[in-house]
């Protein structure tokens, strides 16, 4: 996740060798292998209103977009157990397992999202998950999402699962969604106003 993160920051610029200056890491999101390390980055982030980077948000919050991270909780065995927003600043002092995805796709129209993960079957696979009119995440104990098979097969999504307890794959797992913000900058040549920006 972090490795395709970066690799996306230094295609666009964001990141770069600079006059044998490295320029940029952990700008767009906190390089660490650990998902709860970034993630409670992000979260510090966005309290602290440091735009340009990817920031943590309630699901409920924001329409899920391409490049969106979403986050969820794989340790918890009850949905009462499931840790939640608010206590992502614990996040850097426990040792949570946590998986991350990053959207890759929405589907025209909405119903559902499209995204890609690693640790997956000892491999990255793709998953579908669904969303509402609004384009949020549903999160309901109950429903699914789906994986790629080892075949390669995307399954469309199921319908609800009354089963009880807490299924591996049902959403009610996710409890935050990483999302990058805009950062406004004067480029230099720009036009402001009645005077070029010279930086």
């Amino acid at each position: 996740m972090v490795a395709t993160l970066r690799a996306v920051a230094i295609q666009l610029g964001l990141e770069a060798e600079v006059l044998g200056s490295h320029r940029g890491k952990d700008v767009l999101l906190l390089g660490n292998d650990a998902h709860r390390i970034y993630v409670a980055e992000a979260f510090r982030r966005r309290r602290a209103g440091v735009d340009g980077t990817y920031q943590a948000f309630d699901v409920t919050e924001r329409p899920v977009d391409v490049g969106d991270i979403i986050v969820q909780d794989r340790q918890a065995n009850a949905i009462g157990d499931v840790w939640r927003y608010a206590d992502i600043p614990m996040l850097a002092t426990t040792g949570r397992n946590m998986h991350c995805d990053i959207v890759v796709e929405v589907t025209a129209g909405g119903g559902d999202v499209v995204t890609i993960g690693g640790n997956l079957g000892d491999s990255s696979r793709r998953r579908r998950y669904p969303i509402d009119a609004d384009g949020k995440l549903v999160v309901n104990r109950q429903q699914y999402y789906t994986q790629e098979t080892d075949a390669g097969a995307l399954p469309a999504l199921p319908g609800l699962k009354a089963a009880a307890g807490l299924n591996t794959l049902s959403t009610g797992r996710i409890f935050a969604l990483l999302s990058p913000t805009p950062l406004c900058v004067a480029v230099p040549g720009q036009r402001l106003g009645d005077q070029t920006v010279l930086i």
